[in-house]
């Protein structure tokens, strides 16, 4: 892998939110909007709303991922690897036995698909409970609790 946990974070489901969903988040908290002065310089609970609404935007776009990563029952990078193999088997005779058969056995690798499909699923659920545990503790700042526990929301299965 090239791009390492911090490609993750600018480009992948744990990328910041575009700022028009946080500012509808901050929108709905605030119950108002935000004028342009106020967000350059804001007071504590300006900022710490600012925060919520980020980590809330964060959760929604965890909660897509997760959503959409529990219908994939296979890896769609193998699937795509596959069936050019198929087609250089069976459409131009790989003539080389030893590539024929190393071709072969790439096609039998079923179950590689289907557990990196598995492990996509297991680490979008990572990254929903990530996103719950920091919202969990921006509502915490919000709200004033100071650092009393908040009600978690669950376990999400892979």
């Amino acid at each position: 892998m090239t791009g390492g946990r911090g490609a993750q974070r600018r480009h992948g489901a744990q990328a910041r939110p575009p700022r028009g969903d946080i500012m509808v988040h901050l929108e709905r908290i605030l119950g108002v909007t935000p004028d342009a002065v106020a967000l350059l310089e804001p007071d504590e609970a300006t900022a710490a709303a600012l925060h919520l609404a980020e980590c809330e935007a964060r959760l929604d776009r965890a909660h897509r991922h997760y959503a959409e990563a529990q219908g994939v029952n296979r890896h769609a990078a193998l699937d795509h690897l596959q069936d050019h193999l198929e087609d250089l088997m069976y459409v131009n005779w790989i003539e080389d036995a030893a590539k024929r058969e190393a071709a072969a056995r790439i096609l039998r690798l079923e179950h590689v698909s289907k557990f990196y499909a598995r492990h996509e699923r297991r680490l979008a659920g990572r990254y929903l409970g990530e996103a719950h545990s920091a919202r969990d503790r921006a509502l915490e700042d919000y709200l004033g609790l100071g650092g009393a526990p908040f009600p978690k929301q669950g376990i999400y299965p892979a």
